[in-house]
């Protein structure tokens, strides 16, 4: 909510959209309202003559609106039309049973005739005029063609109306009106929401470990605890002023219960809770300190917070009875503290499905992060556990772990002695990634799945691949089509017949990822109106060198010949699963790095094209 009133200006550039404007202004009470007439230069002109009176924004139409923003710095907001205002105008046009119909105006009033354009049976001559002179030269050829109506803005039924052509403007309703205020008055909430957060930055105790302010209803401070020499040495007025104005966004739904704020080396967690005990409820703030995360965890501890992912699968229309069951099992899940192991191939949605636990859960939500277990040493796992004032002994988070399968067992081992020592699944969320394994599970893999769903109580969301979604894959190629031609500026209505056949039949080993790379690839060189199936597969072709399934070795021919030629092929086969990756290999066979160049070089100096 904004905290002042806003004063906005509204330059008319035809009669009765200050009435328009009115009615419309009734809804907005923290508005007050200042009503002008005047178009282009004129509409400028007025503009002008406001910039030292204290407006906040400027609301017009069309050209007058453009003219106003290149004159003055006030924002400002151009009113617009909708879809409904041009279809109401089009349709009045065409009940006057006029032959010869054309549409004249400025771009911000012609742009969305161009897309209603495809739609009609018989499409109206559109001209766009970019000044009032070009708009009156217009008028004059149009009349030598014997045009018998115009359609356009304020502007072109003017000068049509001088030249003795009958004509119909387009006016913009309530709801254009009603999107512009709406938008003006988001933008002024989001100015305070920032200053607001500056003032806390700027006034937060660099050294305070634990303070809690007790609020009223009315959002006054009642009481105040300090346990810091340096909180005394903050004006008690702006502290209980950032208080107070969480306070506000708690009450309107606007903050969560744990908020985290940073500022310097330190972190605060400001959590509030309503006190019913007392003879009124209040609510009691309290604000915490924690260490942030250094540079050096860093490298294994991603915030996902603020992250948004490709085809959030809370709006997917998913239709595979699996896909369907997993997102059942992903809003279930979201109801229990439990941990949760997401089993699925790589790029099949397994963190968009965790990044929704999160979304749709209470518990867990001082933050979403990813921990990369193929990096755990002693270290950086002793820093994030053993100080009190840590990130994960602080928060109450929902942390992602990922790659524990490919991890030091050792280190797996320890890295669940310190979830257990710390009681970190009692206070927040933990979340494993598990993809299947090539070959199959190794003991130390098995152990640990039988950890995490046994000993840690953990509940199973199984992600389908691609490839039995079939249902589901033309849904997820349009959207992809949508995002591939925003990001490359294209314009494209869809696919062939033999394309949507070829999305279809195609094994999508790399599932989204493969799906969205071919798509973004055949898009950003597109230039008809659809994709066709040529394009995929040639695209297709390059990434199958990625994607292609991994051949496996034969067990019959993998125990033919010596020793030595059998451990060879076992490595090799091992290389391959691996992507050539030597510190899996190595992790995989139980050897060292040194080791493995050993054999690797006698293999080379052998001949083997494995090698």
């Amino acid at each position: 909510m904004v905290k002042h009133v806003c004063r906005v200006l509204a330059v008319c550039p035809y009669p009765g959209l200050d009435n328009i404007i009115k009615e419309v202004a009734t809804e907005f009470p923290q508005l007050e309202m200042h009503y002008e007439s005047g178009e282009l230069d004129y509409g400028a002109e007025i503009a002008r003559q406001y910039v030292n009176c204290e407006v906040d924004a400027i609301i017009s139409r069309g050209g007058t609106a453009r003219l106003i923003s290149a004159c003055v710095k006030i924002p400002t907001f151009d009113i617009g039309i909708t879809a409904n205002d041009l279809i109401n105008t089009l349709s009045l046009a065409r009940s006057t049973r006029s032959k010869k119909i054309c549409l004249v105006g400025f771009y911000e009033v012609t742009r969305a005739a161009r897309y209603l354009d495809r739609l009609l049976e018989s499409p109206i001559p559109t001209y766009v005029t970019k000044t009032a002179e070009e708009n009156i030269a217009l008028m004059k050829k149009l009349k030598e063609d014997n045009v018998e109506l115009i359609i356009g803005d304020a502007t072109s039924v003017r000068f049509a109306r001088m030249e003795g052509i009958n004509n119909i403007m387009i006016s913009s309703g309530e709801d254009s009106v009603r999107q512009c205020l709406t938008t003006l008055l988001t933008l002024f909430e989001m100015q305070d929401d920032c200053r607001e957060l500056q003032a806390l930055q700027r006034n937060i105790l660099k050294n305070l470990e634990v303070t809690y302010f007790v609020v009223a209803k009315d959002l006054s401070v009642l009481h105040s605890q300090i346990n810091s020499q340096d909180l005394q040495k903050i004006a008690s007025s702006l502290m209980q002023e950032i208080t107070a104005a969480s306070a506000e966004k708690f009450l309107c739904g606007k903050i969560q219960e744990r908020t985290v704020f940073t500022h310097g080396e330190h972190g605060w967690i400001l959590e509030i809770k309503q006190d019913l005990f007392r003879e009124e409820p209040v609510l009691i703030i309290v604000w915490h300190k924690y260490h942030q995360v250094s540079e050096q965890l860093k490298i294994i501890l991603h915030d996902l917070s603020g992250a948004t992912y490709p085809f959030q699968v809370e709006s997917l229309q998913a239709t595979d009875p699996k896909m369907v069951q997993a997102m059942a099992d992903c809003r279930a899940f979201a109801a229990t503290k439990s941990p949760v192991l997401i089993a699925g191939e790589r790029f099949t949605g397994r963190q968009a499905l965790a990044h929704m636990l999160y979304n749709l859960s209470a518990f867990g939500k001082g933050g979403f992060y990813e921990l990369d277990a193929g990096a755990f040493s002693r270290e950086n796992l002793a820093e994030l556990f053993d100080d009190p004032h840590s990130l994960l002994n602080s928060l109450s988070l929902t942390l992602i772990v990922r790659n524990l399968q490919y991890s030091d067992p050792e280190l797996c081992q320890l890295f669940f002695a310190y979830l257990h020592d710390s009681s970190f699944c009692r206070r927040s969320r933990l979340i494993c990634i598990f993809e299947p394994a090539a070959a199959p599970l190794r003991e130390e893999q098995l152990k640990l799945t039988r950890y995490i769903l046994s000993s840690l109580q953990a509940l199973l969301i199984t992600v389908p691949p691609l490839r039995e979604r079939q249902g589901d894959l033309m849904f997820l190629a349009a959207i992809a089509l949508g995002e591939a031609c925003g990001l490359c500026g294209k314009d494209c209505a869809g696919f062939t017949p033999d394309a949507k056949e070829f999305i279809l039949q195609e094994p999508w080993y790399g599932n989204l990822h493969e799906l969205r790379g071919i798509i973004r690839q055949v898009t950003t060189s597109l230039n008809q109106e659809y994709i066709d199936a040529p394009a995929l597969q040639a695209a297709a072709e390059k990434w199958q060198t990625l994607y292609a399934p991994r051949s496996a070795v034969p067990s019959a021919d993998l125990l033919q010949g010596t020793l030595e030629e059998i451990e060879q092929r076992i490595i090799a086969a091992v290389l391959t699963e691996e992507n050539g990756n030597k510190t899996k290999v190595t992790k995989r066979l139980g050897i060292s790095r040194n080791t493995l160049w050993r054999k690797l070089k006698a293999m080379s100096d052998d001949g083997d094209p494995a090698a």
